[in-house]
């Protein structure tokens, strides 16, 4: 693991910053390249780094599994957007489709929003919608 985090020209390069007013983008077509995969995303206090696998909330870096890193960065590029289970299993996982993915999900999601802080109330929650996905929810209001 290198000692230096990236250059701020890195950073600005990489960086995919979410806010509500931007066009979201269709959950099914990210990240699917390698550039899509090592792009940095940033909502509110939350930054998310593939290339060094860190995630940094309030300045506060959280160590995350593999398959929660993952999983985060998918919703937090798609934020206030659902992001379909198949999606997120195929993503998390590298299966193309499981039996009951609520069950297989309801753990690594829980285990996010416990390290993140990402429970309700707060500007960034993660939500379940009932037999569609999760959605990173962020409230950029005051």
């Amino acid at each position: 693991m290198p000692t230096e985090g990236p250059s701020n020209e890195e950073v600005v390069s990489r960086t995919t910053v979410v806010h509500p007013e931007f066009p979201h983008v269709d959950p099914e077509a990210a990240p699917r390249t390698p550039a899509d995969a090592l792009a940095l995303a940033m909502v509110d206090d939350l930054l998310i780094d593939p290339l060094y696998h860190e995630v940094l909330r309030a300045d506060r870096r959280i160590e995350l599994t593999r398959l929660e890193f993952r999983l985060l960065h998918l919703l937090a590029r798609h934020v206030n957007t659902v992001v379909p289970y198949p999606r997120l299993i195929e993503y998390g996982w590298g299966y193309p489709e499981v039996s009951d993915p609520t069950e297989l999900l309801k753990s690594p999601i829980s285990r996010l929003r416990s390290k993140v802080n990402l429970r309700s109330p707060g500007r960034l929650t993660i939500r379940s919608v009932a037999r569609q996905g999760y959605i990173l929810c962020a409230n950029f209001q005051g």
